[in-house]
């Protein structure tokens, strides 16, 4: 980097991150004020300060700087922008752009390398009993059929539907991680099926310990 090239850290979202897309940003760089020369006083002989800088010496302007990013950047990603040839930025004031990518932590999905994983809760009865369901992916709900007896950690893999390598072609997957839930309060009728619900695991149990002997 030389004197006229800046750092920027620029915050994405998972899915701007993932798909690419153009940013604007406006980058604040300091000018030598053309009116004192950089000296921030009035005159070489007079101890006033330069009334356009304030004393500074520079004039600080923002540009409009438009950055390209590719999709699949991750986290700490860095490249650069040539600011030459951009409206309104004088190649004196800024020649190069380095921008560092920060990727913002997201409501529902967490990155792993090119992979997204997506936590899904079930209630009881569909983890005992299968269901299917719509799951979130980065771009639109894809059917997920979830079979009876589904335990809490089991993963399930949606092929394609993670994030584009960035340096080959393909993407990565979307595991899905279920997460059984146990309900924390029941209703009169829900407990009363609930309770015939155990004492008939109880007794099947029973009846194939017998079976064993």
């Amino acid at each position: 980097m030389n004197e006229h090239d800046i750092r920027y850290v620029l915050s994405l979202s998972l899915e701007e991150a993932a798909f690419g897309c153009e940013k604007i940003t406006k980058i604040k760089t300091g000018e030598v004020c053309s009116s004192c020369e950089g000296s921030g006083r009035s005159s070489t002989l007079d101890s006033t300060i330069c009334p356009k800088c304030h004393g500074i010496g520079q004039i600080y302007q923002s540009y409009p700087i438009s950055v390209h990013i590719p999709a699949g950047v991750k986290d700490g990603y860095q490249l650069h922008v040539n600011t030459k040839d951009q409206a309104g930025l004088r190649g004196e004031v800024l020649e190069e752009l380095d921008v560092i990518v920060s990727i913002r932590a997201h409501k529902v999905f967490q990155r792993s390398d090119d992979d997204v994983i997506y936590e899904m809760p079930l209630n009881f009865a569909q983890a005992a009993l299968g269901a299917e369901l719509m799951v979130p992916t980065l771009k639109g709900s894809v059917k997920l059929r979830i079979p009876p007896g589904t335990q809490t950690g089991r993963l399930f893999r949606l092929k394609g539907k993670g994030i584009p390598h960035l340096d080959r072609r393909g993407k990565g997957d979307q595991l899905v991680k279920i997460r059984v839930v146990t309900p924390t309060s029941l209703g009169e009728h829900q407990r009363w099926l609930l309770e015939r619900l155990a004492k008939s695991l109880s007794q099947a149990e029973l009846g194939e310990r017998k079976s064993r002997r």
